[in-house]
């Protein structure tokens, strides 16, 4: 997003512009594993960087990789082949959903969560592919 500057006016305020791209966050819904450990990771880390519970926790997070990552994302087609990647810079996750328990139906469904995240910049790259003729 770009959002325009307002200029005031002793009429009409001017709008022009703006200089500054806004990036909406990154929204990521998921299927939790068996043991709930991608979840955990990624709630571990909104802790860390957010409110921990100790000086200890603080300082791990600053010790090893830091508030930030790197991330790509896979694009693909209707043949499950990669066509784009997106790669984001400066990472870091702003919200995590709960996962919802339920069994109303005897059809298995899968638990999902959701998170946000936040970045400084991304870039699109085509992945180039070998065609393949599929029989």
């Amino acid at each position: 997003m770009l959002p325009p500057v307002k200029i005031p006016t002793p009429f009409q305020d001017m709008r022009v512009t703006g200089d500054h791209v806004e990036v909406s966050p990154l929204e990521i819904t998921f299927m939790v594993d068996e043991n709930c450990d991608n979840y955990f990771a990624i709630l571990e880390w909104l802790t860390l960087i957010g409110f921990p519970d100790s000086w200890d926790q603080y300082s791990t997070i600053y010790a090893t990789a830091g508030q930030y990552t790197s991330g790509s994302l896979s694009i693909m087609n209707n043949l499950k082949v990669p066509t784009r990647e997106i790669f984001f810079e400066k990472l870091f996750p702003i919200d995590l959903t709960n996962m919802e328990f339920a069994s109303p139906s005897s059809d298995v469904k899968y638990v999902t969560a959701t998170a946000k995240f936040m970045y400084q910049t991304f870039t699109v790259n085509t992945v180039n592919t070998p065609t393949q003729l599929i029989m």
